[in-house]
């Protein structure tokens, strides 16, 4: 089994077992445009959320905008 970038595959499975985490190369990315606007992330339908995996089976999905200063 060859690897990803010169990292062999028992070196992945280690980091994604201490970090429990999947380790990656984006190559291509979408928006919807319905919550994707001028730039900028806009979630007003609860429907229409970003999905977040914080390990250990737990997951959170993207909430109310705070703006600070």
């Amino acid at each position: 089994m060859s690897g990803v970038d010169g990292v062999s595959p028992a070196t992945a499975t280690s980091a994604q077992e201490k970090y429990d985490t999947l380790f990656g190369e984006v190559v291509s990315a979408a928006a919807d445009a319905r919550v994707f606007v001028e730039g900028r992330w806009q979630f007003d339908d609860d429907k229409l959320n970003t999905l977040h995996h914080l390990g250990a089976g737990t997951f959170v999905t993207s909430g109310k905008r705070v703006t600070a200063g």
